[in-house]
């Protein structure tokens, strides 16, 4: 069995590519996965020109130059830097947990065969006696029970000084091939001794393994934090940006909206002027066929401006006789929506215990504003003024059919007021001023419109 050089380990659970022992011990405690195998597939990364810090993606790049000044030149990681040595970081890790749990490091011991043994006797003059170094007979048997011969489990006993099976083999599978792996290993009594060595109890192997597993995981929490941080200040930077060219945008939008109403204005002055010269060009030629000069006489000047004079004095009067009828007033919209709110809340507070009664309450009130409409030109002193304008709140007629259903709310919507007539009683008047005849007619629109629109009030 030969050794093959890797560049990668990856998880044969996931697929994921790793680094290190160390990156596979953290994927294994982060998703629970224990598979893991040695890859050729490289893993294409950065590393930092000044320290060699390496990065496996852009956000890796960009928190190692924020926390260290200077350093945001990354170039590509070579692939000869990028081999995987597996057995040395398992040693490095088990040194670092001895170092945890207060015990001496572990060497790497160079073994010796039994002839160099013999050499070394020559050389010393048997100064001291050789033996076979005193190691786990537990773990010689497990060994022995995968085939591996007493003098190589001896061996690997010695030379890595552990009592766990897995790190024995690996260290058999690497040096499987070494001169003089089955013979007899002989140390001196020195060295045998130096074997002997404190091993950690259940309770303290579990306490380091604790300890180790809080550092990995306090490590990996400051690493995302950081991360994050960095998220959120990308995330503020890019709303940011994003309000900026939005209101950019909007400002150049006005900009162009504005240029196009100034180019259609100039559009419409140059129509005009167009229209107008056409217009004088045909007076001057009607008047050349009349045989009259084209230039309008004095006389005619005078007569032309008392004709536009009169007929402007004409145009005032019809608008002042409008306005006095109330003819071609707009009702405000505002006054309109608050009377349609007025009517829904009547209807969706009594249609479903009384919907005839809703309907003769919106029939009642068309009829009141229908009688002022009809006699809006009466005066104060007329006896009709005071029939329609004026509504005895008491009466049982208005109290039955309006009041029980919140009409009267609607009548002063439309400008009746609450006031005492010369009887002392209550009632409700509409002054000629507070509404006009326009307004009048769209009140009475709003209404019937309750009265005929089957979904009125319902959505």
């Amino acid at each position: 069995m030969t050794s093959t050089t890797a560049v990668s380990l990856k998880c044969n659970i996931c697929g994921i590519l790793l680094k290190s022992v160390e990156e596979c011990q953290t994927h294994g405690e982060m998703t629970g996965h224990s598979d893991f195998s040695e890859s050729k597939e490289t893993i294409k990364t950065m590393k930092c020109q000044k320290c060699g810090k390496r990065c496996r993606n852009k956000e890796e790049e960009k928190l190692h130059a924020n926390f260290n000044e200077g350093h945001n030149v990354f170039v590509p990681w070579e692939e000869s830097d990028n081999v995987v040595q597996t057995a040395k970081e398992f040693r490095k890790m088990e040194n670092e947990m001895r170092e945890d749990a207060g015990l001496a490091p572990t060497t790497k011991k160079k073994i010796s065969t039994r002839k160099d043994d013999n050499d070394d006797d020559n050389d010393d003059d048997n100064d001291d006696e050789k033996t076979e170094p005193e190691v786990s007979k537990e773990v010689i048997e497990k060994l022995k029970e995968l085939g591996f011969s007493h003098n190589r489990c001896v061996r690997v006993l010695f030379a890595t000084q552990s009592d766990s099976v897995e790190q024995c083999v690996q260290w058999l599978a690497e040096h499987q091939d070494d001169q003089g792996m089955d013979e007899q290993l002989l140390v001196s009594k020195k060295e045998a001794a130096g074997v002997v060595k404190k091993k950690l109890s259940k309770e303290e192997a579990r306490v380091a393994a604790e300890k180790l597993r809080l550092e990995v995981a306090e490590k990996k929490k400051k690493e995302e934090a950081e991360l994050e941080k960095v998220r959120e200040k990308e995330r503020i930077r890019s709303g940011k940006e994003l309000l900026e060219a939005k209101r950019k945008e909007e400002a150049l939008q006005l900009k162009r909206n504005a240029e196009l109403r100034r180019i259609e204005k100039d559009e419409e002055e140059r129509a005009r002027q167009k229209i107008r010269l056409k217009l004088e060009e045909d007076k001057k030629e009607r008047r050349r066929k009349l045989g009259l000069p084209e230039e309008l006489t004095p006389e005619e000047i005078e007569r032309e401006k008392k004709r536009n004079e009169e007929k402007a004095r004409k145009a005032k009067e019809e608008v002042e006789r409008k306005e006095k009828q109330g003819v071609g007033v707009v009702r405000p919209a505002k006054l309109a929506e608050k009377l349609r709110k007025n009517l829904v809340d009547v209807k969706k507070t009594h249609n479903d215990a009384d919907p005839a009664g809703v309907e003769r309450c919106y029939r009642t009130l068309l009829a009141y504003l229908g009688n002022i409409a009809k006699h809006f030109e009466c005066e104060p002193s007329d006896e009709a003024y005071e029939k329609y304008r004026t509504l005895k709140v008491n009466g049982k007629a208005f109290a039955e059919r309006v009041k029980a259903f919140g009409g009267d709310v609607c009548l002063k919507t439309c400008g009746f007021r609450e006031q005492k007539n010369d009887a002392g009683e209550i009632v409700l008047h509409l002054p000629k001023e507070n509404m006009s005849l326009a307004e009048l007619q769209q009140a009475g629109i709003e209404i019937d419109n309750a009265l005929k629109n089957p979904f009125f009030g319902v959505l």
